[in-house]
């Protein structure tokens, strides 16, 4: 029996204002930018980068194809078609991050994968303009999220996962890359005798100076950075944090926004830290997830973009939409998907920033769109 391919969309939603104080709204249009196919696997990320003839947006996830050409788990858009990056990975990518280390932005990738075009590159990778590249000897786990951390020294690359062993050297968790070598970040996070897995990591200021925070699988499932240890935030947050964004409108609202999955009295699905206590975010009543969040400066100040999937729990009286739009007085809906989004950007392709989802789902509005 043969069955059809599943395609996994990307979309493109056009950025409009959302009206203000309204608690749930409509806030964009559809376009089938991207007709010319979408992904037989689901794009868990999306980093705009110019790889050397222009402004691309790559996505990266468990993919093998992207529109009609081969890209295995990592391609390009130049705002018409797709192509690959490379030779691409035998396994997942789960992030992307462009950092300068000091001599130009460079493309770091991280995931399960092992080799990229026959070559050992244990779960982390630098783009060199014509291949994936090692960074030393790579994790011995996978890797889950990347960030640019500004030192003294200079930028830094971040990564944090499932791994407790980098470039040979026990690192819990979480390690830093400074261009030519790996070194821990204090004791790490989780410990050797229990599983743990860093899911998201940020930098933000709670009005004590930048930090970075990193989120996850692991005891208390927030934690901050201090230069030199790990604490967890807030006496920390029960159930899964999975994404993590900061949030600042010079109006005090000054937020680390962690998305997830908050069991409990009121499941949630966002909090919100202030600084000194634990916030919910206007999404109570909601269970699923939120994997990605997008904050962007508009006119009117910033505004978070999120993705995932979450829908109605006891108390919430309205079916949730992804991508949704969050400002501290209103959210707003994109077209509802029949499945979980999973990555999310703005990309400016020369035509105006435009909002790109992509993910597992293969319709719109309830209604199946055509093949991407």
């Amino acid at each position: 029996m043969t069955h059809p391919l599943a395609t996994h969309f990307v979309l493109a939603f056009a950025v409009l204002g959302a009206p203000a104080l309204a608690t749930q709204q409509s806030c964009g249009v559809f376009s089938p930018e991207f007709a010319g196919g979408g992904f037989d696997r689901p794009p868990m990320d999306f980093e705009p980068f110019d790889l050397g003839a222009g402004p691309r947006l790559v996505a990266a996830g468990e993919f093998t194809v992207a529109g009609s050409v081969q890209a295995r788990r990592v391609a390009q858009w130049d705002g018409s078609a797709w192509a690959e990056v490379g030779p691409g990975f035998n396994a997942e990518v789960y992030d992307l991050e462009s950092v300068d280390l000091g001599s130009g932005p460079q493309l770091f990738a991280t995931g399960r994968f092992q080799s990229s075009g026959g070559l050992t590159r244990n779960r982390i990778a630098r783009w060199n303009g014509t291949g994936w590249v090692s960074l030393g000897s790579g994790l011995n786990d996978s890797g889950w999220a990347l960030c640019d951390y500004p030192t003294p020294a200079g930028h830094r690359l971040v990564v944090g996962g499932e791994f407790t062993i980098v470039g040979g050297q026990f690192a819990l968790h979480v390690a830093m890359w400074d261009g030519t070598s790996w070194s821990p970040l204090g004791a790490g996070i989780g410990s050797l005798s229990t599983s743990a897995r860093v899911r998201a990591l940020a930098m933000h200021d709670d009005g004590t100076g930048p930090a970075l925070y990193a989120a996850g699988e692991f005891p208390g499932g927030v934690a901050r950075f201090d230069g030199t240890a790990w604490s967890v935030v807030g006496g920390g947050l029960l159930g899964t944090p999975q994404s993590l964004a900061s949030f600042d409108d010079g109006q005090g609202n000054r937020y680390l926004m962690v998305g997830g999955n908050f069991p409990g009295s009121g499941t949630s699905v966002l909090k919100g830290w202030n600084g000194a206590s634990w916030e919910e975010l206007g999404l109570t009543g909601y269970t699923g997830g939120i994997d990605r969040i997008v904050v962007r400066q508009e006119s009117a100040g910033p505004a978070a973009y999120l993705a995932g999937s979450f829908e109605p729990w006891l108390g919430a009286s309205s079916t949730a939409r992804l991508p949704a739009r969050w400002t501290p007085s209103s959210i707003g809906t994109y077209p509802l998907l029949d499945e979980r989004v999973r990555a999310i950007e703005f990309f400016d392709n020369g035509a105006g920033a435009e909002l790109i989802a992509g993910g597992a789902f293969s319709f719109v509005a309830s209604a199946p769109e055509p093949q991407l």
